[in-house]
């Protein structure tokens, strides 16, 4: 398994060379005034459509 540095490198290297790279890193954050509960709710839903989105077969 790659370390997060060598990760780093090989995409470095594969932009360079003009290749694409088959994995990513989703991240998502929100406010939480109103609890836990809401604020998971709406990370599920935006998630759920981007992901879709990004994802294939979803």
């Amino acid at each position: 398994m790659a370390t997060p540095r060598q990760r780093f490198w090989r995409t470095a290297l594969n932009r360079l060379r003009g290749r694409t790279d088959r994995w990513a890193c989703v991240i998502a954050q929100t406010m939480v005034p109103d609890g836990e509960e809401p604020a998971r709710a709406r990370l599920q839903e935006v998630l759920g459509q981007t992901l879709s989105a990004i994802q294939p077969g979803m």
